[in-house]
């Protein structure tokens, strides 16, 4: 339990990134930042992704198991990351990570791994690496909101060119996945598609591993000390009076309750932003979030939540 690398995933704007550097106060751990984004010539892994959420599985695993193996031993890929670097801040990011990951290496530093890409492939990581997955679970509404803030489209083509994750876990929702494909909508239309996905195949891991820890943020966020306590305890962490006071620091109702696109940071009223969302969708937005996601909500949200 001690040793056990941690992967912390779920929806993206799920608070991956908060928990995960929580969680990386504690001594004796590193943090690890999205191996699998396709954006980071710099990552941590020296596979190259060339699609976003990336399922790895049996018959693509030869691809990816030594790179991960490395990746769990702090081996950081540093010749494969610089030649794929496409800038000087890329170059510098580079250095960067390579010193981080021969100093962890050095101090025998368990692995805090933050990657909410990594969702359809946390079994095999679990299967073959022995990871200990924390699972976000976002309100669909506060989901949909934080992508529209965002402007983030999703690219479901990248979902129906990987044959196996179709029929593995997505195949119910094909018609659906084809459909975003030719049609993609708002963003909004995209988001309520996407949280089904995501949360269908978060429901199978529940029933397949219940004893994973799968966390939601409103709950965290509504009790954020207590929450991390039980985080904590459940994941061998070292809970101290500075972890407390930096929780404290980043979760106070003075903190703004959703920070600017410009100055985008971890700190804010986290009561306050549970349902902030409800200020930005009229009724009838908030209605059909409700009808669109309400086969996978029911299990993790109940009215009084809407």
């Amino acid at each position: 339990m001690q040793r056990k690398a941690v992967l912390i995933t779920g929806a993206h704007r799920s608070g991956t990134t908060w928990v995960g550097k929580v969680c990386a106060l504690s001594p004796g751990v590193g943090y690890m930042h999205e191996p699998f984004n396709v954006l980071y010539p710099n990552c941590s892994c020296g596979a190259s992704f060339d699609r976003w959420f990336t399922y790895i599985h049996a018959g693509n695993e030869p691809l990816y198991v030594k790179h991960f193996d490395h990746l769990f031993q702090w081996r950081y890929s540093f010749f494969s990351r610089i030649v794929k670097a496409r800038s000087w801040d890329h170059v510098l990011k580079v250095a960067k990570h390579s010193t981080s990951h021969a100093w962890y290496k050095m101090g025998q530093k368990r692995i805090i791994m933050k990657d909410p890409i990594a969702l359809f492939s946390v079994e095999w990581l679990y299967r073959n690496f022995n990871t200990q997955p924390v699972i976000m679970i976002r309100h669909p509404a506060a989901f949909a909101y934080s992508l529209i803030r965002k402007n983030w489209h999703f690219p479901f083509q990248d979902l129906v060119h990987q044959t196996a994750l179709m029929e593995d876990y997505l195949s119910s929702f094909a018609d659906e996945i084809s459909g975003a494909v030719d049609s993609p909508g708002t963003i909004l239309d995209q988001a309520c598609l996407i949280w089904k996905l995501f949360y269908h195949v978060v429901t199978i891991y529940r029933h397949r591993h219940p004893d994973w820890l799968c966390v939601r943020h409103e709950d965290i966020s509504n009790d954020p000390d207590s929450y991390f306590r039980d985080i904590f305890s459940s994941l061998n962490l070292t809970w101290s009076a500075a972890v407390s006071r930096a929780i404290s620091s980043s979760t106070s109702e003075q903190n703004v309750i959703m920070p600017s696109q410009a100055r985008e940071s971890l700190k804010r009223a986290s009561k306050s932003n549970i349902k902030y969302w409800k200020k930005c969708f009229t009724q009838s937005e908030q209605k059909m979030i409700r009808q669109k996601t309400e086969a996978i909500a029911t299990t993790y949200y109940g009215d009084a939540d809407w």
